[in-house]
C-alpha cells in the first residue's frame, strides 16, 4: 500500500478501539450504506471487532479492507453480519 493511500493517514488514531454504546449505534446500523471511502470500526455479531475501509457499498455487501497489525487486507463483509458500527 503507498504512502498516499488514504488508509494510512489514519494509523496513529486507529491503534484504539472507540468505546461506545453497541445498543444505541444498533439503531443507525442502517446508515452503513451510505458510506464509502470511509474509515469505520465495525463490531460483528460474532463479536470480532476491528477497523474498516468501506471502499463500496451495495444493497447487502460491505466492499473493503480490515486493518490489522500488519496492514490492510481485503475482505468482503455481509451487512447483516455487522452488529453496530462508529
Amino acid at each position: 500500500m503507498s504512502m498516499k493511500d488514504p488508509r494510512n493517514k489514519y494509523d496513529d488514531v486507529l491503534k484504539y478501539d472507540p468505546k461506545c454504546d453497541d445498543a444505541v449505534m444498533e439503531n443507525y446500523l442502517s446508515t452503513i450504506v451510505n458510506l464509502q471511502d470511509t474509515v469505520v470500526f465495525l463490531r460483528l455479531k460474532n463479536g470480532d471487532s476491528f477497523w474498516y475501509y468501506i471502499d463500496h457499498v451495495d444493497s447487502n455487501m460491505l466492499y473493503g479492507y480490515v486493518k490489522t497489525d500488519k496492514g490492510w487486507y481485503y475482505e468482503p463483509i455481509n451487512i447483516e453480519s455487522v452488529a453496530s458500527y462508529y
